[in-house]
């Protein structure tokens, strides 16, 4: 949301997290959206409505291996209104 310049409260609706080894030590995580293809969609709800919801994954990773998988939906709110928004807009 940050490299899109999207500010909005976000909220977790949902997880799942599967363990499938344990972790002794370090490791790392890569998350990504589910479906890459929601994200202009995302950007229009939010824009329009001040709310859109997303479906993030992300596996953790012991070395190169798959160490569990974490799947949330996630609700971006808005910090403004819509009309706040189209009074700025008609502002710029």
């Amino acid at each position: 949301m940050r490299k899109s310049g999207v500010v909005a409260r976000l909220v977790i609706q949902s997880n799942r997290m599967d363990y499938l080894k344990p972790v002794a030590g370090a490791f790392a995580a890569r998350s990504s959206l589910a479906d890459a293809g929601q994200w202009p969609g995302f950007l229009r709800l939010l824009e329009r409505r001040g709310r859109a919801r997303a479906v993030v994954v992300a596996d953790l990773l012991d070395g190169d291996t798959l160490a569990g998988r974490f799947e949330g939906e996630f609700v971006a709110l808005a910090t403004t209104t819509p009309d706040e928004r189209q009074r700025k807009e008609a502002h710029s």
